[in-house]
């Protein structure tokens, strides 16, 4: 459960910015989103917004392809 102190956060989004897929983070401290932010950078092909409170910190498409899983 988010708490008003809790203002960083990362999100993460399809390409198009319609759809949440999930929120990784939500801490009171910007060291620890700072942390989990350099961590998730890795989520090929998904857009990523860091936040502090409303205000967008950061906004990318991580580099590389979207993986997909194939079933065989």
């Amino acid at each position: 459960m988010a708490k008003t102190e809790d203002n960083f956060r990362i999100e993460v989004w399809d390409r198009e910015e319609k759809a949440l897929v999930e929120t990784i983070c939500r801490s009171p401290d910007s060291f620890v989103s700072q942390a989990a932010w350099q961590a998730i950078r890795r989520r090929p092909g998904m857009l990523l917004i860091h936040y502090n409170s409303r205000h967008v910190m950061e906004k990318i498409i991580a580099p590389g392809e979207l993986l997909c899983r194939r079933r065989p």
